[in-house]
């Protein structure tokens, strides 16, 4: 499927992962609301105008904020793990319990998520454990690592890089 290349965008609150292959461009998260004009230079610099996924890893605002934006600018699906689908068509982002220190992000995302809400953003595509991504011109399979959020999913790339989201 031709070279690897993975590009990193600070996008807002998240980033953004772009991965290059010979056949294609895949996106894995969005960031924040208002970046997808940054994601966007990323991929003309590269010469490229063929994405073909927008791979969101779970419904948080940071990861989904700039995806309806970029499915209306290329015209790439949305994909997420079922298990996550109807938060980020609400444009929620569940935080299930915390404890702590964990409380003062509640307060936190309250507040960003004022000023940072994201459209709703329905999905193109639903993925499961161990779905193939080769349809998109990526040599990788999606691994749900709920715990995060409950479709909390990842990225096998090549069977030697793995795209996690926010999970360590």
């Amino acid at each position: 499927m031709g070279t690897l290349k993975v590009h990193i965008t600070q996008a807002g609150l998240g980033c953004a992962h772009l991965i290059e292959y010979d056949s294609g461009l895949v996106l894995v998260d969005a960031g924040s609301r208002g970046n997808e004009r940054k994601i966007l230079r990323c991929i003309r610099s590269l010469g490229r105008d063929d994405l073909r996924l927008i791979f969101i890893t779970h419904a948080h605002l940071d990861h989904h904020g700039s995806a309806v934006a970029l499915r209306r600018l290329t015209g790439a699906p949305i994909a997420i793990h079922r298990a996550d689908v109807g938060a980020m068509g609400r444009a929620e982002s569940p935080l299930g319990s915390v404890r702590g220190r964990g409380k003062l992000v509640v307060g936190l995302l309250y507040l960003f998520g004022t000023f940072l809400a994201p459209e709703p953003t329905p999905a193109d595509i639903l993925f499961n454990e161990g779905e193939d991504l080769a349809s998109f011109g990526l040599d990788a399979v999606v691994v749900h690592t709920p715990g995060h959020t409950p479709g909390s999913s990842s990225q096998l790339v090549e069977k030697r890089l793995a795209l996690l989201g926010d999970l360590l």
